[in-house]
């Protein structure tokens, strides 16, 4: 079951964001390839252990009480965030 939120903000200066570094292990995500990992459809965030592999699938891990249009991941503490939209 994924985890629900209900208060995340996406807007301004002081917006929310998800550190995902447990979720993803030693995986590099860029800019360039979250889209591979991570999926943002219907207020549902989705997660692919091996990104554009073929040994595991999405599978949910949040579900937004409010969808937002974006989300900022925290993919390592030494890069900016990375944004996967809806």
């Amino acid at each position: 079951m994924a985890d629900l939120i209900t208060d995340y903000d996406s807007t301004g200066e002081d917006a929310d964001k998800l550190d995902v570094t447990e979720l993803i292990g030693t995986e590099e995500i860029t800019q360039q390839n979250v889209g591979d990992y991570f999926q943002l459809s219907g207020g549902i965030l989705s997660f692919d252990q091996d990104g554009a592999g073929t040994n595991h699938n999405m599978v949910q891990v949040m579900e937004f009480a409010s969808p937002p249009a974006q989300l900022e991941l925290i993919v390592d503490e030494n890069q900016a965030p990375v944004v996967v939209t809806a």
